[in-house]
């Protein structure tokens, strides 16, 4: 063997060493990524079946659903909500000076929802100010209400329509001062 040649064959297993010693490096490298991967995994695990196991809401859950309780319409079911509700639009409505307005209240049938909700809609003649009188009205009172939606017509005979969706605590017992 020549000395070029052994010249290269030293640079070739240098070259050799050095390629294995990257590929080690790198195997080693994803190796302790695998670890710290399957160590979140197992903690993400171990911290959903602790959750599970408890089955109790958290404090923060527990104080929003308590919120959502105070701010319902408390009735002893569904029925008794509706009639209340459509006591309160029709009287907020002429409140308001809302000539002839029309109230439909419609109990909920979502049987998948988590509260039992009531639809209600008020018609009537367009005018702004009675409009806006009878938003005001319908916020005022101490249960919450969402605006489902608001049509108003001002072509020819204008006119409105509210939808409105209110949700019930039914079945608990109220207080009656």
């Amino acid at each position: 063997m020549s000395a070029r040649e052994r010249w290269l064959a030293g640079l070739l297993g240098l070259v050799a060493l050095a390629a294995a010693a990257t590929t080690a490096a790198e195997w080693a490298a994803d190796q302790r990524e695998r670890e710290v991967l399957a160590l979140a995994d197992l903690q993400a695990r171990r911290q959903a079946a602790a959750r599970t196991t408890a089955g109790a809401p958290g404090p923060g859950l527990r104080a929003q659903l308590a919120a959502a309780e105070a701010w319902s319409l408390r009735a002893p079911d569904v029925w008794i909500a509706r009639v209340r509700v459509e006591e309160q639009l029709a009287s907020a409505a002429q409140a308001a000076g809302i000539k002839a307005p029309q109230v439909e209240v419609f109990a909920g049938s979502d049987a998948d929802a988590a509260q039992p909700m009531v639809r209600a809609e008020v018609s009537g003649p367009y005018q702004r100010p009675q409009l806006v009188g009878l938003l005001q009205r319908v916020y005022a009172a101490p249960s919450a209400v969402v605006v489902e939606r608001i049509q108003v017509k001002t072509v020819d005979e204008p006119s409105f329509k509210l939808s409105l969706l209110y949700p019930v605590a039914a079945g608990q017992a109220e207080a009656r001062p």
